[in-house]
């Protein structure tokens, strides 16, 4: 328990500093095309380390909601662990793939992983919805407000899953995310399946 409490609130709070790093750093990278390979390969060793970051974040949240769903009988814990795990696949394949790629096989890359991405947080913010619905821990306007939240960026990457408004369009909604995490990490603070553990 202690272990997946850790990880999820590692991940939550990392989280928050990677998307700043996102923001701040890499907020001026175009949004498609030739130029926006240029970019990434001109700033290669930001791009590594957001990519790198990302998927263990996911990777974190994805052993410790399964951590989590050993002792609760939220099936929130399942559905997100699933979803993390299907976004930290896109990673590996965009760090070992994207230097000094054509830009067809850039194109290529990154249409998939942004694919594989858009659906994992849709199942792990279906997910969300899910624990939050059915949580103990948190203050009914906490769990409102992740609830919310969770719901909001569900629309946007389910929208961009389906083709609605573009996959990159749908990724912008990460900055909602981050609010959302925020509450994930005071979560994991308040977070046990024993009355007593707490105490």
């Amino acid at each position: 328990m202690k272990l997946a409490k850790l990880l999820w609130i590692s991940a939550s709070f990392y989280l928050l500093f990677v998307g700043f790093v996102y923001i701040f750093v890499l907020k001026d990278a175009p949004a498609m095309g030739a130029d926006r390979l240029d970019f990434i390969n001109d700033n290669w060793s930001w791009y590594a380390y957001q990519w790198r970051a990302e998927f263990l974040i996911a990777i974190f949240l994805s052993i410790s909601s399964f951590l989590f769903s050993r002792d609760s009988k939220n099936v929130g814990f399942p559905i997100i662990a699933a979803g993390q795990l299907l976004v930290a696949l896109a990673f590996p394949i965009s760090i070992g793939s994207t230097p000094e790629a054509s830009y067809e096989l850039y194109s290529a890359i990154s249409e998939a992983t942004r694919s594989l991405i858009t659906f994992g947080m849709v199942v792990s913010l279906g997910g969300y919805i899910v624990l939050y619905s059915g949580d103990t821990f948190l203050s009914k306007w906490l769990r409102v407000t992740a609830i919310g939240l969770a719901s909001i960026s569900l629309l946007i990457f389910g929208a961009g899953f389906i083709g609605r408004i573009g996959q990159s369009n749908a990724h912008r909604a990460m900055l909602i995310v981050m609010l959302l995490y925020l509450i994930n990490g005071y979560y994991g603070i308040k977070f046990s399946p024993y009355p007593s553990y707490n105490k």
